[in-house]
């Protein structure tokens, strides 16, 4: 699944395919991605990925979306302050739970997020995954790097550890590109080099619709090679705010 569109000076692209064993075993995608505008000013990129060992992850990683726009509504109204990063934890962790009646932990996934709300930037995750930031001249990496390659992951689940959910807080004066993905596709690039690697993501995503296409199929199949997890990536452009 791609979307892609420009609204005046923005870039949207979501990506996400059904990883090898799921299909093998006749199951769903458990991964969920939403990318775009919220409400006028406000906008955010979310990838969430089911863990696959709960009984609902795909009803999870839908709910964990669903709480990120709805924590992006609450900033751009004033509810919840873009810079407390306690209330921010406490509303994505209540919130998410008030989809379900109770067993959290059946519906247990990761989340990673970037919100943009005016002059404000939030960055958030739980668990693996990537978040890839370009604000102004500044780059940031998001990644639970302790536990990279750990068979032990943090989730969004009935129990959620503060010191597990790390949240970055910064003021925007430019330009900021914004790349979030599951561990399907994060755990397989290499860090040294992510800065070039998102540079030229951002790049093929503007150019030509045939070889943007061809890029993403050559480059999926690669990953399908070492991996057969689910994979999904967001990205979020907007230039001009000079």
């Amino acid at each position: 699944m791609m979307i892609f569109y420009d609204e005046d000076k923005l870039i949207q692209f979501a990506y996400s395919e059904r990883g090898k064993h799921h299909i093998d075993l006749g199951q769903e995608n458990q991964d969920s991605v939403y990318v775009g505008k919220v409400i006028n000013g406000t906008y955010c990129v979310v990838v969430a990925d089911g863990v696959s060992s709960c009984k609902w992850a795909k009803k999870g990683s839908e709910a964990a979306v669903d709480t990120v726009k709805n924590l992006a509504m609450k900033m751009s109204l004033g509810e919840i302050a873009v810079n407390d990063k306690n209330s921010i934890r406490r509303f994505v962790v209540t919130d998410w739970k008030s989809h379900f009646e109770s067993k959290w932990n059946d519906y247990g996934t990761t989340l990673n997020f970037v919100i943009i709300c005016n002059q404000d930037l939030v960055i958030g995750q739980i668990g693996d995954g990537l978040v890839l930031i370009t604000v102004d001249d500044e780059n940031i990496l998001v990644s639970d790097m302790d536990e990279f390659y750990s068979v032990e992951t943090y989730a969004l689940a009935e129990a959620v550890l503060k010191s597990s959910f790390n949240i970055i807080c910064k003021k925007i004066k430019g330009n900021v590109v914004a790349v979030a993905m599951t561990d399907g596709i994060g755990k397989e690039l290499d860090l040294d080099t992510i800065d070039e690697f998102k540079n030229y993501l951002v790049e093929l995503i503007k150019g030509n619709t045939e070889t943007r296409e061809k890029e993403i199929a050559s480059w999926m199949k690669h990953l399908r090679e070492k991996n057969d997890d689910d994979k999904s990536l967001g990205i979020l452009v907007l230039e001009g705010w000079n």
